[in-house]
């Protein structure tokens, strides 16, 4: 779900999500991509 998605997307990520999403503490939107 995009609501999930989106709470985790918005807490700070960890050091192995962050190269793997390579975002920070930002939220992704599918627009973006």
């Amino acid at each position: 779900p995009s609501h999930v998605r989106r709470k985790i997307m918005s807490w700070p990520l960890s050091k192995e999500l962050r190269q793997k999403y390579s975002v920070r503490s930002m939220p992704i939107r599918k627009d973006d991509e």
